[in-house]
């Protein structure tokens, strides 16, 4: 992890949801078939990546606390694909609503990409 950022929990925080949303397959076994009473969906996703950080907003702004410059773009595009899909659902929290829309897949393959940009430029592989 950078020591230079500000906030390298926030940072670990964003890679785990990165991490869930790129994985369609994870997605569909956890998000359906909990093997806990803890919250599983796309509830945590939307608290993290657009009520509490905004990222679909001004991800720049985390510049130094917890991005890199160079990530800004990916992370960009990544959390605008997801918050129009959100948007576009009825019920924001709709788990199945989501992976049934039509930028689904797109949403996954950005998700993939920023994820691959953070951990290169945390030094680790996925």
């Amino acid at each position: 992890m950078d020591g230079r950022l500000k906030y390298p929990g926030l940072r670990v925080e964003l890679i785990g949801y990165l991490k869930e949303l790129s994985d369609i397959q994870h997605q569909k076994e956890r998000w359906f078939s909990p093997s806990s009473n803890e919250i599983v969906g796309i509830s945590g996703e939307i608290d993290f990546l657009i009520d509490s950080q905004s990222l679909n907003e001004d991800a720049r702004g985390a510049v130094g606390l917890y991005l890199h410059e160079a990530e800004v773009e990916a992370i960009t595009e990544f959390a605008s694909a997801f918050s129009d899909v959100v948007d576009d659902l009825v019920d924001i929290y709709d788990s199945a609503g989501a992976i049934a829309h039509p930028r689904w897949p797109e949403v996954v393959r950005l998700a993939q990409v920023a994820l691959a940009l953070l951990l290169k430029s945390d030094g680790e592989s996925r």
